[in-house]
């Protein structure tokens, strides 16, 4: 289910929602509901980002968080530089953004980068990650939660440099970490019954979203909106990963990372290469070659960082 529902989170926001940013011809793409979905589809890769880390750590001392970040670092971060230097050379970024991603700080300073950002949101997020696993509690972690959630609305709001996107995010990532820890948490959020209940809340709160202008409130309702969807979410992953066929969707999930950090540069250097003119020759264009060749290239460069990383470990243990 687990995989399902990275896929899944991948392609939309991958294969439907950046599309629009390619062509004006996919306009369609960027409406108002697909634009609320792909937050959604944000906030349940984020939540599955805490989930996994919450089932893969524990964290009894020092050197387990020591471990943990150097894993992390080493699984991400390369992987990340090389799709920097990839938007670099292709110009869709420039110079300064490119020094200040490659440190991480571009969630502090300067615009935010397009596509990279949440990669770079994600690792923001891992930084914190042990306070919420160190000796893991419960109610600590709720209580961490909202003096962060508090502290970062208070510093983004008074124009302090944080991006809205690290409060946003927060709840969803502690969410995923609560949830892996709790087996009854998992048992209400696979319920058909807590499905059909957030769907209806989504609903009504796609509408009181649309009419919202303020900042703060609009980080408090698109909170919700992502707590509405995580259930319906968990429980069609669930359901789907009973009738979907395995290879094609583990396929699909091992490439997402890769995926989400390289497509935009097959998108970019194709659509210099050739751009149709009318919608269905772009929609034919970007499904049926776009995106294959940026799916292809990410299980490619996923595959071959993982053998590497395999070879090196290989040597370090026999030195």
């Amino acid at each position: 289910a687990l995989d399902v529902l990275r896929a899944a989170a991948t392609l939309y926001i991958v294969g439907f929602f950046h599309l629009y940013r390619c062509s004006a011809a996919l306009s369609f793409c960027n409406t108002f509901l697909a634009s609320v979905l792909s937050f959604c589809a944000l906030g349940l890769f984020v939540f599955l980002s805490g989930y996994l880390l919450a089932s893969r750590y524990r964290m009894e001392n020092l050197r387990d968080v020591g471990r943990f970040y150097l894993r992390r670092v080493v699984r991400i971060y390369p992987l990340y530089a090389l799709a920097l230097a990839g938007f670099a050379w292709l110009g869709i970024i420039d110079g300064h953004a490119f020094v200040r991603s490659l440190f991480l700080a571009n969630m502090f300073v300067g615009p935010k980068l397009l596509t990279l950002w949440f990669v770079t949101m994600i690792f923001v997020l891992y930084l914190v990650a042990p306070l919420y696993l160190f000796a893991y509690r419960g109610r600590r972690n709720l209580a961490l939660t909202a003096a962060l959630y508090a502290g970062l609305l208070v510093w983004a709001l008074r124009g302090r440099g944080v991006n809205m996107n690290l409060p946003l995010y927060l709840p969803a990532f502690a969410a995923g970490i609560a949830v892996a820890r709790a087996e009854r948490l998992r048992n209400w959020l696979a319920g058909p019954w807590t499905a059909a209940g957030g769907f209806l809340c989504f609903v009504a709160l796609f509408f009181v979203y649309r009419g919202v202008r303020d900042p703060l409130a609009n980080v408090l309702v698109a909170d919700l909106v992502i707590f509405a969807v995580l259930p319906v979410c968990w429980w069609a992953g669930r359901a789907l990963a009973r009738v979907l066929p395995r290879r094609p969707v583990l396929f699909l999930s091992y490439s997402s990372f890769c995926l989400y950090l390289f497509h935009r540069p097959v998108f970019h250097a194709g659509i210099v290469w050739y751009e149709p003119a009318t919608v269905g020759a772009s929609v034919l264009y970007l499904w049926g070659a776009l995106l294959p060749a940026a799916i292809l290239l990410a299980y490619g460069v996923q595959r071959l960082y993982d053998l590497a990383l395999d070879r090196l470990a290989r040597r370090a243990r026999k030195a």
